[in-house]
């Protein structure tokens, strides 16, 4: 199994901002992998005045995913 760190550095953001983007990346994070079908044991989400980080235990070593043609918005 993998593990998944993603460390965001956000010093432009106000403190108070940033609690909120802790929670909202969390339930993007767990939607877009349950729509994927990506299963992982637990997902961790902390915030300081400069960061924003998420860290994912447990997840596939091998993904097979569906690739998605995206437009551009012109």
């Amino acid at each position: 199994m993998a593990e998944l760190l993603l460390e965001l550095y956000s010093e432009e953001i106000p403190p108070q901002l940033q609690i909120a983007a802790r929670s909202q990346i969390k339930i993007f994070i767990e939607n877009t992998f349950k729509e994927e079908k990506i299963g992982f044991k637990e997902l961790l989400v902390y915030s300081s005045p400069t960061r924003l980080t998420l860290f994912i235990k447990t997840l596939p070593k091998k993904l097979k995913l569906k690739l998605k043609k995206l437009k551009d918005p012109r």
